[in-house]
């Protein structure tokens, strides 16, 4: 009986293998191995190993085709070269659609810009109803006499509006060349409550000053004066 060469019998089976991969890539190294003859296990291991490395190669290679294509589609929306307008009529509308945005921005700069210095008025302005109220907070609480008659835990607050805001009344007027700005609060603590009053005044060439701070208790029994330039 003439002996079968042993690569003979592997052959078919490699085939078998190739058509497997190439459509439905579920056929099990195991089953190769045990199909093929003993004396082939040098190409057997080849054969393994070249499985191993297409199965770790293919998805590294279909990830970095993903990237390339995501990457070139972002490079396509960033890096577009817009078309020139050839006809007259295409010009008129880019340089109208140019003038818009410029106009556009350039409103959206100045009231950005105003509401700015409206803040600052309000906040920041030596003569801002606000700041003028805060400081005077800060000197009655800090006095003595206020501390012994209104509590060591002074709060103030404005006016009730109808939106239950507390607004801190205030007026602005000029008296000759003088320029004044009347500040109306109300303080509370522990032991009482009353009505405060503080005027600041500046005077021409000057800065501004206090003209007067001073607490009106609210049973009237007593008024307490912590600054008269009057």
């Amino acid at each position: 009986m003439i002996g079968r060469a042993p690569h003979l019998e592997a052959f078919p089976l490699l085939l078998i293998f190739k058509g497997e991969m190439n459509g439905i890539k579920s056929l099990s190294l195991l089953s190769i191995r045990s199909r093929l003859v003993p004396n082939n296990s040098c190409g057997v291991r080849l054969l393994m190993r070249s499985v191993v490395l297409h199965q770790q190669k293919a998805p590294v290679e279909e990830k970095a085709q993903k990237m390339q294509l995501q990457h070139s589609v972002l490079e396509e929306i960033m890096f577009r070269e817009e078309e020139k307008p050839k006809t007259t009529a295409q010009k008129v509308k880019k340089g109208a659609e140019n003038t818009f945005l410029y106009v556009t921005v350039l409103a959206s700069v100045a009231t950005l810009g105003g509401i700015s210095y409206l803040l600052f008025e309000y906040f920041f302005a030596p003569n801002s109803p606000q700041r003028i109220y805060s400081k005077a907070l800060e000197l009655i609480r800090s006095d003595p006499q206020c501390q012994a008659l209104i509590g060591s835990s002074i709060t103030g607050f404005g006016e009730q509006s109808r939106r239950s805001r507390r607004h801190i009344a205030s007026l602005a007027y000029n008296k000759g060349d003088e320029k004044r700005v009347r500040v109306t609060f109300h303080v509370k603590g522990d032991r009482g409550a009353g009505r405060a009053q503080v005027e600041m005044v500046q005077k021409p060439g000057e800065s501004w000053g206090y003209r007067y701070l001073l607490i009106q208790m609210a049973d009237h029994s007593e008024s307490i004066v912590l600054i008269d330039n009057r």
